[in-house]
């Protein structure tokens, strides 16, 4: 029986840090990898971007790009630009995403300081949100201690 027990809180353990390595949520929270299609080149690995959010999906409509600063805590304030959505605040109106780095994962989280509900990208993809996060999120950075350690967000400290 210790035996057992010991097995499945390993197993357990494997699977948290397995999750951990991706995108760190809150308890409860739904996290879920959108990386559907390469990158754009206006906001691909070979722009200056970090990542970059759309007013529609597959990554059309005003667009909010960010050069500047590795994650954004509170999107309230930030605009879009161009097109469709121009104007309109950033926060709670995107549908779409796209990261900009060639080796580092973007988050994209419902509440704001990096809480709740989240999206994830890898490296030089974009995706549509998932129903839980389109025109419903707050938070963005890179968000992957283990290729790039020291930017963006880093929940374990790193």
């Amino acid at each position: 029986m210790a035996f057992k027990k010991l097995a499945v809180t390993a197993a357990l353990g494997v699977v948290a840090l397995g999750g951990a390595l991706v995108a760190p949520t809150t308890a409860g929270a739904a996290s879920k990898d959108i990386s559907d299609w390469n990158s754009s080149a206006a906001c691909g690995p070979g722009s200056p971007f970090y990542f970059c959010l759309y007013y529609h999906t597959g990554a059309t409509g005003g667009r909010f790009a960010d050069s500047t600063d590795a994650e954004i805590s509170d999107l309230t304030g930030y605009t879009f630009t161009g097109s469709d959505g121009d104007g309109q605040q950033v926060r709670n109106n995107a549908a779409s995403a796209q990261n900009g780095s060639s080796l580092c994962n973007v988050g994209i989280w419902y509440s704001k300081n990096f809480s709740g509900n989240s999206n994830w990208l890898k490296p030089g993809k974009g995706g549509n949100f998932t129903s839980y996060l389109a025109n419903n999120e707050a938070s963005i950075a890179i968000s992957d201690h283990t290729h790039c350690p020291n930017q963006g967000y880093d929940p374990y400290g790193h």
